[in-house]
């Protein structure tokens, strides 16, 4: 938890990094992330998820376009979207993976960086999370912001945390699931890493989790404040870690209002930026 001091530190740089970028216009937009923003969608035979609807796609077989995309916020905007389906923040951040390579040469003034998931996922499988697996975490992410921010374009980044398939109730789970028995305690303290890397590094934060909970298989193993309409496959037989059209709806969403609020040069409101 930060400190008043802490806080203001922050929110300091974050309403500079938001006046520098509202100062002129965004040219450059990329996303850092897995296959939650290359689009995954279980209800489809074709990727199409967030990304795609803040680019405004959709129409035709897939679901229809949204009413506002990134190029209502920068009609001159060129978007990119350089997710890579199964990777990591480790990944990322190796200094022989090409991924991060990419999104530097296309020299981006704003960031999507929703990465993380697969590593929570794979920390839990052996039935235990580490402080050291959780450092290595918060080890990767904080290279992979230092290479953005080093860029000349210095841009505006929102990081985003993850949803929790199980909505807090994995130790549930029975038999048949057991090796997801440790997921809600791993996405739990690795979006507190998120969180604070985002914090350190002066970048605008969106809770995924939030919008998620209680809407993803906890109903199944007893939540009884499910919400609808449920943001994954169901049922749990046909258990699927990505989100479906509602569910990437809902990112792109919280994504679209922060995005919003960086074009209106909106300073911080406390730690949660939306």
């Amino acid at each position: 938890m930060l400190g008043f001091a802490g806080r203001a530190t922050f929110a300091g740089a974050v309403a500079l990094a938001a006046s520098q970028i509202a100062a002129g216009t965004p040219a450059v937009f990329d996303v850092v992330g897995d296959s939650v923003s290359m689009g995954v969608n279980p209800e489809l035979t074709v990727d199409f998820g967030w990304v795609n609807m803040l680019f405004g796609e959709g129409g035709g077989d897939l679901p229809p376009p949204r009413d506002e995309s990134i190029f209502d916020l920068w009609p001159s905007i060129t978007a990119h979207n350089s997710a890579v389906s199964s990777s990591t923040a480790a990944d990322w951040a190796s200094s022989e993976s090409p991924l991060l390579q990419a999104v530097l040469d296309h020299q981006p003034d704003l960031v999507v960086v929703m990465i993380g998931g697969n590593d929570f996922i794979r920390a839990q499988l052996d039935g235990e999370v580490t402080q050291d697996e959780l450092d290595a975490v918060r080890a990767d992410l904080e290279t992979i912001i230092d290479q953005l921010q080093a860029l000349p374009t210095s841009p505006e980044i929102i990081m985003a945390d993850y949803y929790d398939l199980l909505d807090g109730l994995s130790e549930n789970l029975p038999p048949f699931f057991a090796a997801f028995r440790c997921l809600s305690e791993s996405v739990t303290r690795g979006n507190q890493v998120i969180a604070e890397v985002a914090a350190a590094k002066g970048c605008r934060f969106v809770s995924i989790y939030d919008d998620f909970f209680h809407r993803c298989y906890g109903r199944e193993f007893g939540d009884t404040l499910a919400l609808d309409p449920p943001y994954v496959r169901l049922p749990t037989l046909s258990f699927d870690i990505h989100p479906v059209t509602a569910g990437h709806d809902a990112i792109y969403r919280e994504v679209f209002v922060a995005l919003e609020a960086i074009g209106n040069g909106s300073p911080p409101s406390g730690l949660m930026l939306r």
